[in-house]
This record gives C-alpha cells, sequence and structure tokens, in this order.
C-alpha cells in the first residue's frame, strides 16, 4: 500500500530531523524539506489520474475545462502555501510562515474571480 511507504518515509524522516535538530539544526531543516519532497514524488502518480478523472468527469458533464482548471490551481496554491508556511514555521519563522498564508488566501481569492463572475452572470441571467 502506498500509504505504508509514505508514513515510513515520513517517519524516518522525522526521526532524523529530531536527531539531527539537536546537534546541526540546518541539517534538520535539510531533513524536513527533502522528505517532503520525497513524499510529494510517491504521489505524483496517484495526483496526476485524479486529475485525468476530474477532466474527464468536466468533459461528461459538460462544464468547461478552465474552470476545473482554475480549482486545481486553486488547490495547488493553497497545498503550496500550507508546505512553504510549516516549512517556514519548522525553521522557527512563524512570522514569515503566516505571511505566505496570508498571501496564498489572497491569491486564490484572485483566481477565484473568475469562477465568481460566471456565477454572478448565471444569477442576472436567472432573475
Amino acid at each position: 500500500m502506498e500509504i505504508l511507504k509514505i508514513v515510513s518515509i515520513g517517519t524516518a524522516g522525522t526521526i532524523l530531523a529530531a536527531v539531527l535538530k539537536k546537534e546541526e539544526p540546518q541539517f534538520a531543516i535539510i531533513v524536513s524539506i527533502a522528505t517532503g519532497i520525497i513524499i510529494f514524488l510517491q504521489i505524483l502518480n496517484c495526483f496526476s489520474s485524479l486529475i485525468n478523472q476530474l477532466y474527464d468527469m468536466a468533459n461528461r458533464s459538460g462544464i468547461d475545462r478552465n474552470y476545473v482548471s482554475i480549482i486545481l490551481k486553486i488547490t495547488a496554491v493553497a497545498y503550496i502555501a500550507q508546505i512553504g508556511a510549516e516549512i517556514c514555521k519548522d525553521a522557527g519563522e512563524s512570522a514569515i510562515g503566516t505571511k505566505i498564508e496570508i498571501a496564498g488566501k489572497i491569491i486564490i481569492a484572485a483566481m477565484c474571480l473568475p469562477l465568481i463572475t460566471r456565477l454572478f452572470g448565471m444569477v442576472i441571467n436567472f432573475l
């Protein structure tokens, strides 16, 4: 099972980072980031399959692919911002992590504008 491999990688990375944090804190952060990258690489196949299925469902239901793309990009921004913020917080820079979270939220709000515009258009046409 894929999750067992991911949990094993995460646990090993956590233990190694915890041991290094006492002696070499800068290496602990590198181990933490590397562990995250390895885990991300492990889920790429699953993620690409999910994206393909979403586009397939959109095509079958007649939903514009551009809207699916926007939703996927918004989801990616949310995950990237969260991961970046957590890395900063792990390094003891919670203020920077908080700013990354705020920036991610603002970017997501801006990316939502085409969907909101479309929704308002539908409401106006309905009335």
